[in-house]
């Protein structure tokens, strides 16, 4: 009877295990990769004016050194979702600090010489 009930408390777990996993529920902070390639996603989708690949991810990755440890995961997620347009005026609460280091980061939009 025990070897029964241990047969099918792991089978139990193995299912909810699998379920998890299928679904993505890893939750905890995205990869600097990951808010870097939404923050590139973003700008290319939004409208920026730079069409250089290289350029772009400069830009991306400026904005993720100097925003990702002063985060929360879900800005971190939104950011890597795409969801914030960088390009325009401020207009997403929470992300004050990502609005004032684009300036900065633009740079990174011009080639260097």
């Amino acid at each position: 009877m025990n070897s029964r009930l241990l047969k099918g408390s792991v089978a139990v777990l193995a299912a909810a295990a699998i379920a998890l996993g299928a679904t993505g529920c890893s939750g905890g902070k995205p990869t600097k990769d990951a808010v870097k390639a939404g923050v590139a996603k973003s700008y290319k989708d939004n409208g920026g004016g730079v069409t250089d690949d290289n350029l772009i991810n400069n830009y991306a990755g400026c904005i993720v050194e100097e925003t990702y440890d002063s985060l929360n995961d879900s800005a971190l997620q939104k950011l890597a979702d795409g969801k914030v347009n960088l390009n325009g005026k401020v207009s997403e609460d929470g992300f004050e600090s990502v609005y004032k280091v684009r300036e900065k980061c633009s740079t990174q939009l011009t080639e260097e010489k």
